[in-house]
């Protein structure tokens, strides 16, 4: 137990302070039972790499709050926007569940620069898709690395759609990606290479049911008989059977 000295001590010793976060809940609480504040309210000083903490509590209930809580870091830090861009797009293109809402985010991030990221990753994104890779699972570091790389590029797929959808990016990239893919489908058909060719099949279902457009090519692909492309099997038709839009 501390006696009245050492709590004096304590006082005028102790840098420690209370995250905003708890101060405005306190102040809240003070106001709601009528008393005064026991400290005084001090914005804390922000960094740009808090804008990955705000994004990671971001939900569809608070993403109005969150966003403009994201755009005020940005506007207080913009001599490190440059560098710290391309790791903050990074987060926001690789999560298909929050693709939509992060889209939205990326809508209102005003600043060139994140255009020019968005542009290089959209590059890598049609190139890579000639140079698809897959193994067997036996080796394991590596299918596992294949799979990371095919999961992130499945996730940029919903993302740049949503961003086409809410105009942050011109529909001329969805376009390019769909002329893309199915160029890779129909030189795929014919070859030896099913894991590849069941990689195309999901990009295509993402890409037609999150832009609700649909694509003749799902139609084609429906029709075919797999004894006579060595690159088809039933279960990528079932898959194109499930495109809805």
């Amino acid at each position: 137990m501390y006696t009245l000295t050492q709590f004096i001590d304590i006082q005028r010793t102790s840098t420690y302070s209370l995250p905003l976060e708890v101060k405005q809940k306190i102040h809240t609480l003070c106001k709601q039972l009528g008393t005064e504040l026991p400290f005084t309210m001090v914005q804390e000083s922000v960094q740009i790499k808090d804008c990955l903490r705000e994004l990671n509590k971001m939900t569809e209930e608070n993403k109005e709050e969150k966003m403009k809580l994201i755009c005020s870091i940005l506007e207080k830090n913009q001599e490190e926007i440059p560098t710290f861009a391309p790791l903050f797009f990074q987060s926001l293109c690789k999560q298909v569940f929050f693709s939509k809402m992060y889209a939205s985010l990326f809508l209102s991030l005003h600043w060139p620069i994140f255009q020019e990221v968005f542009q290089i990753h959209y590059k890598e994104y049609i190139d890579s898709f000639h140079t698809i890779r897959t193994c067997s699972p036996d080796d394991y570091d590596e299918y596992c690395r294949l799979k990371k790389e095919n999961d992130e590029r499945r996730a940029f797929s919903v993302f740049m759609v949503h961003c086409v959808q809410n105009g942050s990016v011109p529909m001329t990239c969805y376009q390019e990606a769909m002329e893309t893919l199915v160029h890779c489908i129909r030189e795929t058909l014919m070859l030896d290479k099913k894991e590849v060719m069941n990689e195309y099949v999901e990009h295509l279902y993402l890409l037609i049911t999150t832009m609700k457009q649909m694509h003749p090519i799902v139609q084609e692909i429906i029709k075919m008989n797999p004894k006579n492309y060595l690159g088809l099997n039933h279960k990528m038709i079932f898959r194109c059977m499930d495109i809805k839009v």
